[in-house]
C-alpha cells in the first residue's frame, strides 16, 4: 500500500506547518543596473521578427531593419 505510506509521510512531513499570514508591506525589488557589454556586431546570429499567415510562419524581407 505505497498510497498510504504516501499520505502518512506527507502528513508528518507537514504536521508543523503554520502559514505566516501577517501583513507585510510591500517593497520594490533592488534595482540593478543592467550594462551590456557585448559587442552584437560580431555575433553569429541574427534576430529576425516573424510573422503569422494562419498556421505559416514568415519572415518579410525589408531593405533595412530597425530595432
Amino acid at each position: 500500500m505505497m498510497a498510504k505510506q504516501i499520505v502518512s509521510g506527507t502528513a508528518r512531513h507537514f504536521k508543523d506547518y503554520k502559514p505566516d499570514l501577517s501583513p507585510r508591506k510591500a517593497e520594490p525589488l533592488p534595482e540593478k543596473e543592467m550594462t551590456h557589454t557585448e559587442n552584437t556586431s560580431i555575433s553569429r546570429y541574427v534576430w529576425l521578427p516573424m510573422d503569422w499567415d494562419e498556421e505559416k510562419p514568415v519572415i518579410r524581407w525589408k531593405k533595412e531593419w530597425t530595432v
